[in-house]
C-alpha cells in the first residue's frame, strides 16, 4: 500500500531566503564577496525573534552610503589602527611621567622637553600613570580582538565577533574616563594635551558608531543562523518520520521469505 504523501509547506528559512533575495534582485553572481547573500537574507528578518519588551541596541540598515558588511571591515581596520595608537601614546605617557618625576636627576641630552608633563600632586601623577599603563594594555588586547574580528568578518562567523563587541565597550568607556580625567588635571595650554583631548573625543564617537555597525552585522548573522537551525531541525524531523513509517529492506526480505509467499498460486 502506497503511503499517503502530504505536501509539506516550505520552511520559513527557505521561503524567507527566496523572498528576500528575489525582492532585492540579488543572485550569487550579483552580490560581492563582502556583501553576501547570507547577510541579505538576515536584513529581511532583523528583529524577527526579538521580544517586544526587551531593549536591544539599534540595528543599522546602512552605514554612510555603504553596506553593513563593508562598513564592518572598515571598522575592524580602524580598530587595529586605534589599538596601535593607544599602545604608542600609553607607553609614551608612562615614559614622560616617569622621567619628569620631581627630584629625579637627568643626565645627557633629550630630544623633547618635559615641561608639558604634570608634576603636581603625587597621587594625581600615579593616577595618570595607571591610566596610561592600563590604556597601553587595553590597546594590546584591542589589537588581538580586532585581528580576530577581521578574520571573523571574512568567514561570517558571528561567534568570533562577540569578543570584539564586549571588549570594545570596556575600551571605549575606559578611554572616555581617561581622556576626560587627563584633560581636567593637565594644563591645556600645551598643544600635546589639547591634541590628545580632541583626537580621543573624535575617536570615542567613532567607536560608538563603529560598534553599532559591527553589532548590526552580528545581529544579521545571528538571525540567519537561527533560520538555518530551524530549517535543519525541520528536515531532521521529516527524515526521522519517514524512517519510522516507511518499511525497510529487511521488512521486505522477511515478507518475501514468509511461508505464505512460498505457496504456489
Amino acid at each position: 500500500m502506497a503511503l499517503l504523501q502530504v505536501p509539506r509547506p516550505p520552511s520559513r528559512a527557505s521561503h524567507a531566503s527566496r523572498a528576500s533575495v528575489a525582492s532585492r534582485g540579488l543572485s550569487l553572481y550579483s552580490v560581492g564577496s563582502v556583501h553576501s547573500v547570507r547577510s541579505a537574507v538576515a536584513r529581511s528578518h532583523a528583529g524577527f525573534s526579538q521580544p517586544a519588551d526587551e531593549w536591544r541596541p539599534p540595528v543599522l540598515a546602512g552605514a554612510l552610503g555603504t553596506s553593513i558588511p563593508r562598513a564592518s571591515h572598515i571598522t575592524a581596520v580602524y580598530a587595529i589602527l586605534q589599538a596601535l595608537f593607544t599602545i604608542v601614546t600609553g607607553t609614551f605617557d608612562v615614559y614622560v611621567l616617569a622621567e619628569a618625576e620631581p627630584g629625579k636627576n637627568h643626565y645627557g641630552y633629550y630630544i623633547i622637553s618635559f615641561e608639558f608633563v604634570y608634576v603636581g600632586n603625587a597621587h594625581v601623577r600615579r593616577c595618570l600613570m595607571v591610566l596610561a599603563l592600563v590604556s597601553a594594555v587595553s590597546g594590546i588586547v584591542l589589537l588581538v580582538v580586532s585581528a580576530i574580528l577581521l578574520r571573523a568578518l571574512k568567514t561570517e562567523d558571528e561567534r568570533r565577533i562577540r569578543p570584539w563587541l564586549l571588549f570594545m565597550i570596556f575600551h571605549t568607556i575606559w578611554r572616555t574616563f581617561a581622556f576626560v580625567f587627563s584633560s581636567i588635571v593637565n594644563d591645556m595650554y600645551f598643544s600635546y594635551h589639547g591634541v590628545m583631548c580632541f583626537l580621543w573625543a573624535v575617536m570615542v564617537l567613532l567607536n560608538v558608531y563603529g560598534w553599532l555597525v559591527v553589532w548590526s552585522f552580528f545581529n544579521e548573522l545571528a538571525e540567519v543562523s537561527k533560520l538555518e537551525d530551524i530549517a535543519h531541525l525541520k528536515l531532521t524531523e521529516r527524515a526521522s518520520s519517514l524512517n519510522t513509517t516507511r518499511p525497510s529492506v529487511s521488512d521486505w526480505e522477511r515478507q518475501s521469505l514468509a511461508p505464505s509467499a512460498l505457496l504456489p498460486l
